[in-house]
């Protein structure tokens, strides 16, 4: 958007029309003869003479802040004029707060002057979304098939729980009334080759066998079982024998084991 400029140098004339070439402008208070202040720039840095002396064109630089009274007079200080002037806007225009505002560079610098953005991030984070409706529940699946009846037993569904140490339970295997129960996992020994095996779930009865595999370790070697069997917290299960075709010759090596009983 652009804008007409005004006259940024003021030029008087006589009343014949000729520059009034080394004139003067006295500025006064109107109604009175109390000086008033002009000021050869926007910012009041640098106030004018009082009278302002013009140059050899008539001309003269003049900033003012509200209402003034003009005497102009030639270079004999004879007096050509005496009229009441005022500034564009008064004082009481725009005030000191938004004088920053109004003179920002950009209006993103004006917006951020106003607190605007500020304002809309505190409105967006007070914003509370309402929670949407519950969805319709699915279709349930068909029952799965019982196990087979056994001769003299009843059907049974074992149950599974996954992880390491992992277990799966037979419900009255056999018309038993006790469960029976596999459990396993895998591990690492000591480096002494022995390692403890805690049971995810304590045999009732106790344990009825276990077999361990060494998944690495010194070639040759072979895993012997050292267990009680009814023991039911947990099991030393790994030592190297040359009994059983291998010998120990230190670190630590990974094994699989699996357990059953009652």
């Amino acid at each position: 958007m652009t804008s007409l400029l005004p006259f940024p140098e003021l030029q008087f004339f006589d009343d014949v029309g000729l520059p009034l070439a080394g004139g003067s402008v006295q500025t006064y208070i109107p109604s009175t003869l109390t000086p008033k202040t002009t000021w050869l720039d926007a910012g009041q840095v640098a106030a004018n003479t009082n009278p302002i002396i013009l140059d050899s064109a008539g001309r003269c630089v003049v900033y003012g802040s509200g209402d003034y009274r003009f005497i102009v007079s030639d270079a004999d200080a004879d007096v050509i004029y005496d009229q009441l002037t005022s500034a564009p806007l008064p004082d009481s225009a725009i005030s000191a707060a938004m004088l920053p505002i109004v003179g920002a560079a950009t209006t993103a610098t004006a917006l951020n002057l106003l607190g605007v953005p500020a304002l809309i991030a505190t409105a967006v984070s007070a914003i509370e979304l309402m929670p949407g409706p519950t969805g319709p529940t699915g279709p349930i699946g068909p029952t799965g098939l019982g196990g087979a009846t056994g001769p003299g037993g009843s059907g049974y569904i074992p149950t599974v729980t996954p992880g390491n140490p992992a277990y799966i339970a037979f419900p009255g295997i056999n018309g038993s009334v006790q469960n029976y129960f596999i459990q396993g996992g895998s591990g690492t020994t000591a480096s002494n080759g022995l390692a403890t095996i805690n049971l995810p779930v304590a045999f009732p009865s106790g344990c009825n066998w276990i077999q361990a595999t060494v998944i690495g370790g010194p070639s040759g070697a072979k895993c012997n079982v050292a267990v009680a069997l009814n023991n039911n917290a947990s099991f030393n299960i790994f030592s190297w024998s040359p009994d059983f075709g291998g010998s120990w010759v230190g670190g630590p090596v990974g094994f699989y084991w699996v357990a059953g009983g009652y």
